[in-house]
């Protein structure tokens, strides 16, 4: 009787350890889904709807090309509008089917950040600027969008490319009917490099604006901010305005640093030093040494810091004990019964 107590106990405490070491089990934190190119879609409609601007339409050719552009940003790791071979938002769009051929416009939005960041950091942050809130995600002239999101090495490529078709479009993809014909295709517009300025004679560099360049990869090649340029030209920072020729001072002229003349001060005559009288040492007071006290130390201070990433690993140990202990109780439960 005694000996079944002992069993009855032993499987209860085993019981328990098998619970605790199954919740352990469920402790391990979740992974961050990757967001959805849709879920980039309803957070920039969402924008244009309290600007009082119409939804853009998702567009299948122009989300299988956002979602190929995300890929190529992710195989060489860095945020681009320059695609494989060179192609521009508006060749993929064409090439992915948009317009059917018909002229087209569009205008394109990138971004790199953490899966902690979350969409609206993306596009309440990281797009609120001229050159993306105004020119493409609130650009009240496009109609229809597509969009993409890729995760690689911890990091999500995004793309988002806003579109219209008909007229204004100022892209028109070349077809092999016309090329075979002789008649003459429009090309798409001119990429211009940015040329960055030497500095002039007193420190100032003022950089002249070429055509096809923007406020945007003006203040990239410089390493500034649109604001911090706008600033130093007086034009206006939430929407500033460039045009062909313009000179915009991108350094101030250096501050000239004036030298202090020195100035010589006669010293002022030595004192001869009077005889010091030594006074008498006094016998010094003892001091009590004191014996330090050993610090009482924790009882339960070496045991280690329970962190949720070893949960499961401690659950599976646990589920593994008490799975050798209840065995080893049934084993012995039958044994009194056979003795």
């Amino acid at each position: 009787m005694h000996r079944t107590s002992h069993l009855r106990t032993i499987f209860s405490l085993l019981t328990a350890l098998c619970l605790l070491g199954a919740f352990l089990l469920n402790t391990a934190p979740a992974r961050a889904e990757t967001p959805s190119p849709y879920d980039l879609i309803a957070a920039v409609n969402a924008w244009r709807a309290s600007a009082g601007l119409p939804a853009l339409n998702p567009d299948g050719a122009l989300m299988a090309a956002a979602q190929a552009h995300s890929e190529y940003q992710a195989s060489i790791g860095s945020w681009s509008h320059a695609g494989a071979g060179g192609t521009y938002e508006w060749d993929r769009a064409a090439a992915a089917g948009y317009g059917g051929g018909a002229a087209i416009k569009c205008d394109e939005a990138v971004a790199i950040a953490s899966p902690s960041n979350g969409i609206d950091y993306v596009v309440y942050t990281l797009w609120n600027d001229y050159d993306h809130r105004d020119l493409v995600l609130l650009n009240p002239n496009y109609t229809d969008v597509g969009a993409g999101a890729v995760e690689k090495d911890g990091l999500i490529y995004y793309t988002l490319d806003a579109c219209y078709t008909g007229s204004g479009g100022n892209y028109v993809p070349p077809s092999s009917s016309s090329a075979s014909a002789g008649t003459p295709v429009p090309t798409r517009p001119a990429i211009v490099a940015i040329q960055t300025s030497t500095p002039n004679a007193d420190g100032s560099v003022v950089h002249k604006v070429q055509f096809g360049q923007t406020m945007w990869g003006i203040a990239i090649e410089y390493g500034m901010k649109i604001t911090e340029i706008a600033g130093l030209n007086n034009l206006d920072p939430t929407s500033p305005v460039i045009w062909p020729g313009d000179d915009l001072l991108i350094r101030p002229p250096a501050t000239a640093t004036v030298t202090p003349t020195p100035t010589v001060t006669t010293p002022p005559p030595t004192h001869t030093p009077k005889p010091t009288i030594t006074p008498t040492p006094t016998r010094p007071t003892a001091t009590p040494t004191l014996s330090p006290t050993p610090t009482r130390q924790p009882l339960l201070g070496g045991l280690p810091t329970f962190q949720p990433s070893n949960g499961r690993a401690m659950g599976i140990v646990m589920i593994v004990i008490c799975g050798l202990g209840l065995a080893a109780v049934g084993i012995g439960s039958l044994r009194s019964k056979n003795g």
